[in-house]
């Protein structure tokens, strides 16, 4: 759900635009990236909930398999870089004075939120790969 949160308050703290040409958001590349790597994420967590909901022997072999652990690794390391990412490039393209970006703590936060739902998955990583461990004797 931090994925859902992450995603949401950066297209809010992004500057929208609605023109006649184009309509979405102009984000800098740093946002657009954090916000397509936690969108992908979202999804392949989407599509493993809805597999293991609709078969229970999905759920359960899912549960015990090397793609739940690699994905998990996947997810924690495209996020952690992204939200670093996000973080540095907000951190350091602000200027020395006192007059703060657009929106700055509300960027921070969201990259801080982006880290802590990496590290989620890092912990997400290891009980994958505990109970697919312990699955193989």
């Amino acid at each position: 759900m931090l994925n859902v949160a992450c995603i949401h308050l950066m297209l809010q703290y992004c500057n929208p635009t609605y023109t006649a040409v184009t309509w979405g958001f102009l984000g800098n590349t740093d946002e657009t990236l954090f916000i397509l790597i936690n969108f992908s994420a979202l999804m392949m967590n989407a599509l493993f909930f809805i597999s293991c909901i609709l078969s229970v022997a999905t759920a359960v072999a899912l549960s015990k398999s090397v793609l739940d652990v690699m994905g998990n690794i996947a997810h924690f390391f495209i996020c952690i870089g992204s939200s670093l990412v996000l973080l540095s490039s907000v951190v350091t393209h602000q200027p020395t004075t006192k007059y703060k970006e657009y929106i700055f703590q509300g960027k921070v936060t969201v990259s801080v939120l982006g880290i802590v739902n990496s590290l989620l998955y890092l912990c997400s990583v290891l009980a994958a790969y505990w109970t697919c461990k312990s699955s193989r004797y």
